[in-house]
């Protein structure tokens, strides 16, 4: 389990949140539970664990989460690469989707070589696809996400059960999330992106190497 300044990453993400939930969902592959729960144990963390135990995407891994969320909750929805987000950002983001009574809120932020772009039309935001699923990937500049989003819950889950080529990635055949912004948005439920991320929440990482990469950057062990 990636660690910074000696403790796991997902112990990080998990402190973030713990004053608006002190046992969150956590999605894992059920073969690696001993050492979650050898990690959890260490940290008096308490979770509620679900088992995604094949790669199927991060919409069928959100959907296992069901029996757990009440239909009426709200949902903060985290990756677990984002070693650095920062709990002044997650408050913020909640009160925007508090204030204006979002169905979907998510935090973003200008971006010279976007992993994800946001699309707006008239400021109203209209889809996030990943640059990945574009035939042109290289050094696209626009609007990211971070990977932190909050929303209803009733809403969400219901649009990742509908049945349309557009929940399956291009590249991988995987049931995505990202999708489903475009969905709300032309089935006209209200979303909105705020670029609120700061430059620490933008850290993310895919392998180890990136992870160094950012330890150096900031001179951390």
């Amino acid at each position: 389990m990636y660690k910074v300044e000696g403790v796991p990453i997902l112990i990080r993400i998990i402190r973030s949140l713990y004053l608006y939930d002190s046992s969150p969902i956590v999605i894992i592959n059920e073969k690696d539970k001993p050492i979650f729960d050898e990690v959890f144990a260490e940290f008096k963390i308490m979770p509620r664990l679900v088992f995604q135990n094949k790669p199927q995407g991060m919409g069928d891994a959100v959907l296992k989460a069901d029996k757990f969320i009440a239909d009426d909750e709200t949902v903060l929805l985290a990756w677990s690469d984002i070693p650095y987000l920062n709990a002044v950002t997650i408050r913020n983001i909640i009160n925007c989707h508090e204030f204006h009574q979002n169905d979907f809120s998510l935090i973003t932020s200008p971006c010279t070589d976007c992993y994800t772009v946001l699309k707006r039309e008239n400021g109203k935001v209209v889809s996030l696809f990943e640059t990945r699923e574009s035939s042109n990937s290289d050094g696209i500049k626009g609007e990211r996400d971070i990977g932190f989003f909050v929303f209803r819950k009733k809403i969400v889950f219901d649009l990742l059960r509908v049945d349309t080529p557009e929940a399956f990635g291009k590249s991988t055949g995987e049931h995505g999330f990202l999708y489903i912004i475009k969905l709300l948005a032309t089935a006209g439920y209200q979303l909105q992106g705020y670029p609120i991320a700061s430059p620490d929440d933008l850290l993310s990482f895919n392998t180890p190497e990136d992870l160094d990469k950012i330890k150096k950057s900031r001179d951390i062990k």
